[in-house]
């Protein structure tokens, strides 16, 4: 093998090799985005269960999770006053996103929000029928701080995952009649 045989074979080995590094990070980044945003659906689907639980007295109050906009953070707590609403000390998780690099970027329902408390009630009996309608998707404040957005038992909720480039986003609906917790 003559030397610039030789050499045209590391130029392409280093050509491959940098084109496999771009497509590593990139795929990288999907995948940290898409495990967030699965993360936060199950921390959802956590909290559903909590009030659904069988072990769960029906005098007990309602559970929810927290998010706030621009935020690492979220809880999952227990809605001990019965406001609906987020308050310090009422947390029984506090999870972080701050491993996959991104953050909430959106909360929209009814309008965007800084905030949101999503909150499940107990389900109720009613003529041997469970359903679980008490659902709500309560943003707290606007993201122009006009007040606060109407909550509802009806429509969707969703809180939208923004990469830490600013490149890719997924969000996580709820749906606040069925309880359908779907991501996209």
């Amino acid at each position: 093998m003559s030397l610039i045989e030789m050499i045209a074979v590391i130029a392409i080995i280093g050509i491959l090799s940098s084109v496999s590094v771009v497509g590593y990070k990139s795929l990288s980044k999907r995948n940290r985005i898409t495990i967030a945003t699965e993360e936060i659906r199950s921390a959802l689907i956590e909290t559903q269960n909590l009030a659904m639980a069988p072990n769960n007295p029906a005098n007990s109050k309602s559970y929810g999770a927290y998010f706030k906009k621009s935020s690492d953070d979220y809880y999952i707590f227990k809605d001990t006053n019965n406001n609906r609403n987020y308050d310090s000390g009422e947390e029984i998780k506090k999870n972080t996103l701050k491993n996959y690099r991104v953050k909430i970027d959106k909360i929209s329902g009814n309008g965007e929000s800084n905030e949101v408390s999503v909150i499940f009630n107990i389900p109720k009996e009613n003529n041997y029928e469970i359903y679980n309608k008490d659902i709500f998707f309560n943003p707290i404040g606007t993201a122009n701080g006009k007040g606060s957005v109407a909550a509802g038992k009806e429509g969707n909720g969703s809180i939208e995952i923004l990469s830490e480039d600013g490149s890719q986003t997924k969000t996580v609906t709820i749906n606040c009649y069925s309880g359908l917790i779907s991501t996209k």
